[in-house]
């Protein structure tokens, strides 16, 4: 399950990989040898750092709190952020489809956002300069 977000303000954002760490966490160690690396050795550079864990905690606790999953609230907490007016998600089953629906019911509030977003920080860039 993918949360790709087109977004105009400043980090933090989803991307497909990230989202997959997000709904996979366990597939992701932090040694480098979950299945998330096999095929892509570059991967470790962008992602799977202590803060993506610490991310993935708070998400996971939040979700826990509201009787959602993970994938949901990080859908809300992506309807509270301004700028965010269509995250586009990738499913591959209808079941998917149908959570992320229920997404939109899951009603976070500002110490919810504020919790959610507390583990962000900003990043180097890598690759590209």
């Amino acid at each position: 399950m993918d949360v790709l977000p087109r977004v105009s303000y400043k980090p933090p954002h989803f991307t497909e990989v990230y989202a997959e760490f997000l709904a996979h966490p366990h597939e992701c160690d932090r040694d480098g040898k979950g299945k998330r690396y096999q095929g892509d050795s570059r991967l470790k550079l962008f992602y799977f750092s202590d803060q993506d864990y610490s991310v993935v905690e708070r998400l996971t606790e939040v979700a826990k709190e509201k009787g959602a999953s993970p994938a949901q609230v990080a859908l809300a907490w992506l309807f509270h952020k301004l700028g965010v007016v269509s995250p586009i998600v990738g499913v591959t089953k209808m079941e998917q489809l149908e959570e992320l629906i229920d997404a939109q019911s899951i009603k976070l509030s500002p110490d919810d956002v504020k919790r959610l977003d507390e583990p962000y920080g900003p990043r180097s860039t890598v690759g590209f300069a």
